[in-house]
């Protein structure tokens, strides 16, 4: 099969553009979205928008996307905040415009698997670029938090994010590989982001690698064994804990937990304000705010103004929550958009978990759904991009044509319970 089905410029060019995006996106966010104009640009100025308009048209993600973009501008007609959040969050519907671009890419396996490599070789150069500024060589470029270990990106919410999500991808290589030194190189790789992820201040990170770590390490293990499986993961909290800095923000997490539970009913339940675990009061805020407007919300960016004008003690922009995010801003309609397009993503990726982006897009979706428990990573610039890198990939899903169908390896196990 070609390395590119359709090769033409166009798409050669699409190729490319994405081939970097997919390096430069644990590297900040300024290169990703060089990439996505460029991206949308060849798509738009070779007429790939209409001529190839059935590759969309017909995508499993159209609706759902399509119901993301109109609910981000209908809600701009009813939100409380329109000049401020309202236009801010309006603005971010451009990077749903990606999986239209990659609509009628069609890449083979071999393409598909260099994009996760330069994924993969991104957050390495990230990592090391952290762990010279723990060294104190290399300057600590953010100002999150008292160890800003984070590379070249600007927080460490999303990045950490894509930290597991390179861990769980470079499992995926570590088992498909059959050659020592090729195991060798995605073992270091998975060290190397592990190391990483314990030197950054981030509760969000240490959740999503907690709940999802057991992947990774299914594929690690050279047979499947439950024992072997629960040992390994008691040894990676423990190595976890071991380091100071992940060390310092669980304990410190668990104190607050310990003093906001025993604090007065309305701390308790989130009716009043507290600087320690203020999630509680968000979400206490967006399930209030959703009772109030089930069925169309308050509003693109019209939650913090509501919150203000129903009593609240502290205006916050967004609830921390992707689904409640969606819940207060959309009503009803936002959480079946959630809900639609988190579906699409999950059994596409599930289907076809045996092939590298397959897997990706498994884990990817398994990360945003997780990682969105605790912070709204569709509001961040980082994780709209990969939400919406992850759904245009689906091409990358198609069913392989009679040249490239095989016969599978009945020797080889799946990268997961097949």
């Amino acid at each position: 099969m070609p390395f590119l089905e359709r090769d033409t410029l166009a798409d050669r060019l699409i190729y490319a553009v994405l081939l970097g995006a997919f390096f430069a996106m644990p590297l900040g966010t300024g290169p990703f979205t060089v990439a996505e104009g460029a991206l949308i640009a060849v798509w738009l100025f070779s007429a790939a928008f209409w001529v190839r308009r059935s590759d969309f048209l017909t995508a499993a993600w159209f609706w759902p996307v399509l119901l993301v973009i109109v609910l981000k501008g209908v809600g701009l007609i009813y939100t409380p905040d329109f000049e401020d959040l309202g236009l801010s969050y309006a603005k971010k519907a451009h990077y749903w415009l990606i999986p239209f671009a990659l609509s009628g890419l069609r890449p083979s396996r071999r393409a598909g698997k260099l994009l996760l490599y330069a994924f993969l070789a991104g957050l390495f150069v990230n990592a090391c670029v952290g762990f010279l500024q723990a060294l104190k060589i290399v300057p600590v470029f953010a100002e999150v938090g008292k160890y800003a270990y984070i590379g070249l990106y600007g927080g460490h919410n999303t990045l950490a994010a894509l930290v597991v999500l390179g861990m769980l991808t470079a499992s995926y290589f570590f088992r498909e590989s059959s050659s020592s030194l090729h195991k060798g190189l995605f073992g270091f790789l998975i060290a190397a982001y592990f190391l990483h992820l314990i030197i950054m201040e981030s509760r969000g990170g240490y959740l999503v690698f907690a709940v999802l770590s057991p992947m990774m390490i299914y594929n690690v293990l050279p047979r499947p064994s439950i024992r072997w499986a629960v040992l390994v993961y008691a040894l990676l909290i423990a190595v976890m804990l071991a380091s100071p800095i992940a060390r310092q923000r669980v304990v410190r997490t668990i104190g607050e937990i310990h003093e906001h539970f025993t604090a007065e009913q309305s701390v308790v339940w989130g009716k009043a304000y507290t600087k320690d675990l203020d999630r509680i009061y968000m979400w206490r805020w967006a399930v209030d705010l959703f009772l109030e407007n089930p069925l169309l919300g308050v509003g693109t960016g019209g939650y913090r103004e509501s919150m203000l004008a129903g009593g609240g003690e502290e205006g916050i922009s967004h609830p921390h929550n992707n689904f409640l995010h969606m819940a207060v801003s959309y009503g009803v309609f936002g959480i079946a958009a959630f809900i639609w397009l988190f579906y699409v993503l999950l059994r596409a990726g599930w289907q076809h978990r045996q092939y590298a982006v397959g897997y990706f897009t498994l884990c990817s979706t398994l990360v945003l759904l997780t990682g969105g428990m605790t912070e709204t990573h569709i509001l961040d610039a980082g994780g709209s991009f990969l939400f919406a890198v992850t759904a245009g990939l689906q091409t990358s899903l198609q069913e392989p044509n009679a040249a490239e169908q095989v016969l599978p390896d009945m020797n080889k196990t799946c990268a997961w319970p097949c």
